[in-house]
C-alpha cells in the first residue's frame, strides 16, 4: 500500500514540474511574441512593444486605465 502511494506521489510532483515547465514555456514564446522575436535590434523591439501596448489599450480601455484612451482633445 505504501509503495502505490509513493508512486502516485512521484506522479503528482513530476507532472506539476512539467505543468510549471510548460507554462514557462507559453509565458516565454508570448513575451518574444509580443517583441517580435529575438533577432530583431532593441529600437525595433521597443517599438513593436509599444505598437502591442498601444493595441492592447484600445482594445481594452477599461483594464489599461491610461489617459492615451480618453477621448479628450489637447
Amino acid at each position: 500500500m505504501r509503495g502505490r502511494v509513493r508512486e502516485e506521489e512521484r506522479i503528482y510532483k513530476e507532472r506539476k514540474e512539467w505543468v510549471r515547465v510548460l507554462h514557462c514555456f507559453k509565458k516565454r514564446r508570448m513575451e518574444e511574441e509580443a517583441w517580435g522575436g529575438r533577432e530583431q535590434s532593441r529600437a525595433e523591439q521597443s517599438e513593436r512593444a509599444l505598437q502591442v501596448a498601444m493595441e492592447r489599450i484600445k482594445k481594452y480601455p477599461q483594464v489599461a486605465g491610461c489617459p492615451l484612451t480618453c477621448q479628450k482633445q489637447y
